[in-house]
Formats: C-alpha cells, structure tokens, sequence
C-alpha cells in the first residue's frame, strides 16, 4: 500500500520490467548512434589519410622534378619516339604545336614555370591525379583531352583540339582559358614558338 491506494505486487512487477526495457532500449539507441559515428569517423580518417598520400605523391613528384631539371638543362628535349609512346598509352592525339614544343623543352629546365608540373615524364601520373580530382569535384575533363600542366594552387590545365581548359581549385570547374596551347605559352611566359622550336621572347624578330 502506498498511501491510500493499493498496489498490487504483480503491478511493481510489471512497472520494474517496463523501466528495465525503457533504461535497456535507451542504451542501445546510443549504442547505435555511437556505432553510426564511429563509421562516420573511420571514414572520415579513410579519406584524410587518401589526401595526405596523394600530397605526398605530388611533393615526391616535384621533388623528384627539379632533380631532373638540373639532369636535364644540357638536353630538355624529348625524342619523336618518347612523345608518340605518351600518346599511345593516353590514347590522346597532340596538337602539333605542344608536340613542337616538347621536342625542345619537354624534359625541361626549370625555367619556364616555376613549381609546375609538365615534364613529359611526369604526366602520366598528372593523368590519374587530375582524373581523381575532377571526379572528386564533379566535374569532366574536355572530350580528347589530357592534362599537361598542374600548378601551385590547385590549377591543372588541359589540352583539347580546340584550345587549354583549367580545373581551378577554388571555383571546382572546368574553364577554358586559351585558343591554343601557343596562347597558353604566349600568355603564361611571354615567349612564343618559332618553327625551329627555339623559343623567343615575345615580339622577338630573331
């Protein structure tokens, strides 16, 4: 008896069962959502993990750069046969004033853009990073092109039939930026492509 009312002992029975069920249900909700952010989180740390290896990839790869661009500063140019393997395994046709500018300077020496990407040996691996990016950001290359350059800053270019397109980092878009890839060198170093594959300083009669 509580008070003046009565209560029966299956009735306490009852209300002790019904409070363990409640105290019960309610621990495995927080389990479960307890569960829900540990997954969030593994993948969370998946992901992290992913991006500072492909960091790292990229900082080998520059690295990796300027060493050959003090190898290379006697002999910059890549061969006919270097270029026309790149296009095979790509399957990606070039237009013919890049093929003219690597047969000169696609070894490079440094000197054309500074922290840059676009050796010929580089780009394969520019290939499937550029591709990682633009899937990651929604976003497509230009049909037939490949990627030749990637910048400081999150820019990587590409080269189409009909002129250079730019992923930027900030806008996470596709844009194209030059008729040509002439216009790129010309815009980007003030330098333009004679016949010969010298290059020259702009407006330069030599």
């Amino acid at each position: 008896m509580i008070g003046d009312v009565t209560v029966e002992p299956h009735t306490i029975a009852v209300a002790v069962v019904v409070g363990v069920l409640l105290t019960i249900l309610s621990y495995v909700k927080y389990i479960r959502l307890g569960f829900h952010g540990l997954v969030h989180l593994w993948n969370y740390w998946q992901d992290v993990r992913q991006n500072f290896a492909r960091m790292k990839e990229v900082k080998q790869l520059r690295e990796e750069r300027e060493k050959r661009w003090e190898a290379n500063r006697s002999n910059p140019g890549c061969s006919q046969a270097e270029i026309d393997r790149f296009a095979y395994w790509h399957a990606v046709s070039l237009p013919g004033d890049y093929v003219r500018f690597l047969t000169k300077h696609g070894r490079g020496d440094g000197n054309l853009w500074p922290n840059a990407t676009y050796l010929l040996e580089d780009l394969g691996r520019l290939q499937e990073y550029a591709a990682w990016v633009l899937e990651t950001a929604g976003q497509t290359a230009p049909n037939g092109s490949f990627a030749f350059m990637m910048q400081k800053g999150g820019l990587i270019y590409f080269l189409a039939e009909d002129g250079v397109y730019c992923y930027c980092n900030e806008k996470r878009r596709v844009e194209r930026t030059h008729d040509s890839f002439t216009a790129f060198l010309r815009a980007t170093t003030g330098r333009v492509l004679e016949t010969n594959t010298e290059l020259t300083p702009k407006g330069s009669t030599s």
